[in-house]
């Protein structure tokens, strides 16, 4: 995790956002658990943006303030799948081949 604290903004998107969550992350835990529903099939989007304050005074100096406000943005896909809208079908024949404009009995 790029922060040791940080206040995350989880979304679950797929044409726009399906579901929010603000969590709070450290560097102990910097794990988030998402709920999968079935109606994300067959894939959604997480997002995390993930937002630290401003960590320390700022010092009169020339260098980079390192203790400044940042920010870090993440995006993966997860893959939910078909299985649970799949119909098991099953079809059988009296011919295994059939000829041009032959029909099926």
């Amino acid at each position: 995790m790029p922060f040791r604290e940080a206040t995350a903004l989880v979304t679950v998107e797929r044409e726009g956002i399906l579901n929010s969550y603000i969590r709070n992350l450290s560097g102990k835990e910097p794990v988030i658990e998402v709920p999968i529903e079935s109606s994300f099939a067959p894939n959604v989007f997480v997002s995390v943006l993930a937002v630290r304050g401003r960590v320390d005074s700022p010092k009169e100096t020339a260098l980079v303030d390192l203790a400044k406000p940042s920010f870090r943005l993440g995006m993966a896909q997860i893959r939910v799948g078909w299985k649970p809208f799949e119909i098991p079908v099953r079809i059988e024949t009296d011919k295994t081949v059939y000829g041009t404009r032959q029909k099926q009995k």
